[in-house]
C-alpha cells in the first residue's frame, strides 16, 4: 500500500473516490460538531495564538500575556 504524506498525516492513495469522499464528509461533520460545542474557546485560542505570533514577529520578547477576560468574546 502506498501512502502520500500530507501535513504529517499519511493518506492511502488507493482509496476510491467514494471512500475519499466518505472520509472527507466524516471529518467535516466532526469539525462542525467540535466548532458548535467549542466555538468561543477556539476563537479565544486562535486570538491568543495570533497575538503571540505577532509579538514574536516583532521580536517583542517582553510582551504580557493576554488576559482572557479582556477578550471581546
Amino acid at each position: 500500500m502506498t501512502f502520500f504524506p500530507k501535513n504529517k498525516v499519511y493518506i492511502p492513495t488507493e482509496w476510491t473516490g467514494e471512500q475519499a469522499m466518505a472520509v472527507w464528509e466524516l471529518l467535516d461533520e466532526i469539525g462542525s460538531a467540535i466548532w458548535n460545542v467549542h466555538e468561543k474557546a477556539i476563537l479565544k485560542a486562535m486570538h491568543l495564538e495570533n497575538s503571540m505570533l505577532e509579538c514574536a514577529a516583532r521580536g517583542d520578547d517582553d510582551h504580557e500575556p493576554i488576559d482572557e477576560d479582556d477578550l471581546p468574546f
